[in-house]
């Protein structure tokens, strides 16, 4: 039961955000020129000093309600090779489980829909019929020069609703790069667990920190956020390391490209030690063998429609 109440809050706390702005209900025309004006302020944000971190992220967490968006610029990849990867319900398993606390994921088409399934566990080895499921609607779309994905879920765990994933990429050539600028944005609205999740960020999450800055400590030095907006930060960037991850190693062999983007993703992750550090690099990666092959055998059985049957986890290498 304890275990099964630590996954609920990883996915609480993983996805209680608010959205930060109605972009379905933006004109092709005003959402280029928005993603343009928003590369510009980025530039800016980048050759700032005091701004060490490699992307621009914003969250607000107050009584009623939080929400994050992160700015990044994924070099060197142009706009098409990104559209025909990401508008694939299938490719997005190739990265979303490489996040420590997701468990599997799997893609069905119902009809005109297309459906994600996450699942959402503990941080350490779970198997996919004791994590906690997640499905989201999800469709693509070009608006002009950007192209946009959104996964959708109206109902999620605790009572949660409206869970929201974003992303928008438009291409950018200037005199020194040429690649992808992206925001990607996470929203949902909180359910009757918002206490529990409460709990678990005064007790076992009491000691983790986000990025922001909210002052300075006696000592001078800057003292992140914590808390619920802290722990908004750190499952955001742990979304876009799994997206830029896939991009960086989609140029290796195929046989070789699990094994490069579970290292990646971890090394990538430790940059941010202080924010991201959850498990040692040898159990996040065997876990992940582990629960890659508990993917496929889910995701074969949906193709089967069969129950799948996973190996035990003492028969694992």
């Amino acid at each position: 039961m304890a275990r099964r109440l630590s996954q609920f809050l990883v996915l609480l706390v993983g996805f209680s955000w608010w959205p930060m702005s109605c972009w379905a209900a933006t004109g092709e025309n005003d959402l280029s020129e928005t993603m343009r004006r928003n590369y510009i302020e980025f530039v800016a944000a980048e050759a700032d000093e005091s701004n060490p971190l490699p992307f621009l992220l914003e969250s607000v967490n107050d009584a009623s309600n939080s929400w994050a968006s992160i700015r990044y610029f994924l070099d060197s990849v142009s706009l098409d090779t990104f559209i025909a990867r990401l508008k694939q319900p299938r490719e997005w398993c190739e990265f979303i489980p490489l996040h420590l606390n997701i468990k599997a994921c799997s893609y069905q088409e119902l009809g005109d829909r297309s459906i994600l399934s996450f699942y959402v566990g503990i941080k350490g080895y779970v198997t996919p019929d004791n994590a906690h499921l997640l499905k989201l609607d999800f469709q693509s779309k070009t608006k002009g020069d950007v192209f946009v994905v959104n996964l959708f879920a109206k109902d999620g765990p605790l009572d949660s609703s409206d869970i929201d994933f974003d992303i928008r990429a438009i291409s950018v050539e200037d005199q020194n790069r040429q690649g992808i600028y992206l925001e990607f944005d996470l929203s949902s609205v909180p359910g009757l667990a918002s206490s529990l999740a409460r709990l678990y960020l005064a007790t076992v999450a009491r000691n983790k920190i986000g990025f922001s800055i909210e002052g300075k400590t006696w000592s001078g030095k800057p003292k992140f956020v914590g808390g619920q907006r802290g722990a908004t930060e750190r499952n955001l960037v742990r979304y876009l390391l799994s997206i830029e991850t896939y991009f960086a190693t989609l140029g290796m062999p195929a046989e070789k490209q699990f094994k490069q983007r579970v290292e990646h993703w971890y090394d990538s992750t430790d940059r941010f030690r202080e924010q991201l550090y959850e498990l040692e690099k040898e159990d996040y990666i065997s876990n992940k063998y582990r629960e890659r092959q508990n993917q496929e055998i889910l995701q074969q059985a949906i193709f089967n429609k069969v129950e799948p049957v996973y190996v035990p986890e003492d028969r694992l290498k």
